[in-house]
């Protein structure tokens, strides 16, 4: 099965928002059509197995791009829009890229290094098919679906291969250890150009969740904002945003998650927590994935920094005998 087919499979009907906030809104409907005409222009004009760059920020127009790619049996190459001219002809080399997707601020500065170009009104303007499209009863899952580079901050970025059953291995994989249901909404702050933003769109969108995006972690009181006022069940980041989050929002250091959890639950059956760590002076509540925390309440009798960081350390090595899941 082809990974896009896959998360859609239960969700593409649902009658409901995938993504909501202040800044973009649409329902799973109107974005599988983006998908599907994004699909559909790429089959006929790039066949399949080619490598296209996909340059953006969390946005709708990346989902789409991303989906849409890999949906038409091309391979998507996602990249930090900060990436330099030098970083991309030497990624468009190593790919053999000839066509991309820019959001419109960055077209100019990239077009010439491709065949064909895409931006968000190219992708509005895709015409609808009269069908989705269908794979071949053969398809092959191992076959490639993207490919994710390293930052290159100190040497050349260097490519990972990931095909439709990493994606799909790796979706199920986490769906089932945090059980995500339809009624769990995430915070983005991480990019999707990376494995663990991507992470959070696939599970989402295959369990048929939410997503309310935020590109501007370092103005906390919109990420704050937005935990609140749109009721996310869930906040991932490395320790980094945590760090951050302890050290400069007095509403998150005082929030009592547990408490907050079951408020949730109760009003909208959302439930928070995947797992709780506990050692003989502190408890908290996390999410665990992969080796990263996804989410951390205060510590219950005060936080302090030694405690904090003997907690994300035993957080993070999930083979510790203060693991606990409820």
């Amino acid at each position: 099965m082809n990974c896009v087919d896959y998360f859609f499979e239960t969700s593409h009907a649902l009658n409901k928002d995938v993504v909501v906030g202040n800044s973009e809104q649409i329902s799973y409907g109107d974005l599988f059509e983006k998908v599907n005409r994004i699909a559909y222009t790429l089959s006929c004009e790039a066949g399949e197995d080619q490598k296209i760059i996909l340059v953006s920020e969390n946005s709708v127009f990346f989902i789409a791009a991303y989906l849409g790619i890999i949906k038409s049996g091309n391979v998507c190459v996602p990249l930090n829009p900060s990436v330099t001219p030098a970083a991309l002809t030497h990624i468009v080399n190593q790919c053999e890229a000839t066509a991309g997707f820019f959001q419109k601020r960055s077209l100019e500065k990239f077009k010439h290094l491709f065949n064909r170009t895409y931006d968000e009104t190219t992708v509005d303007s895709l015409p609808l098919p009269d069908a989705p499209l269908t794979e071949s009863a053969d398809f092959d899952e191992n076959r490639l679906a993207e490919i994710l580079f390293t930052s290159g901050s100190t040497a050349l970025p260097k490519g990972v291969m990931l095909s439709h059953q990493n994606l799909i291995a790796n979706t199920e994989s986490i769906i089932e250890y945090l059980e995500l249901t339809e009624n769990d909404r995430i915070e983005v702050v991480l990019p999707f150009y990376y494995c663990y933003g991507l992470s959070l769109l696939h599970t989402h969108l295959r369990v048929g969740g939410s997503m309310v995006f935020n590109n501007t972690f370092m103005m906390l009181n919109t990420v704050v904002e937005d935990l609140k006022k749109y009721e996310c069940t869930g906040f991932a980041g490395v320790p980094s945003h945590y760090q951050i989050l302890l050290r400069k929002s007095g509403w998150f250091r005082q929030m009592d998650f547990l408490e907050h959890c079951d408020d949730l639950y109760h009003s909208t059956g959302r439930s928070r927590f995947a797992g709780v760590v506990r050692d003989e002076a502190s408890t908290g509540f996390v999410r665990y994935r992969n080796g990263l925390v996804d989410i951390i309440s205060p510590i219950r009798n005060g936080a302090n920094g030694d405690e904090l960081a003997r907690l994300f350390k035993v957080a993070i090595d999930r083979r510790s005998p203060y693991w606990k899941t409820e």
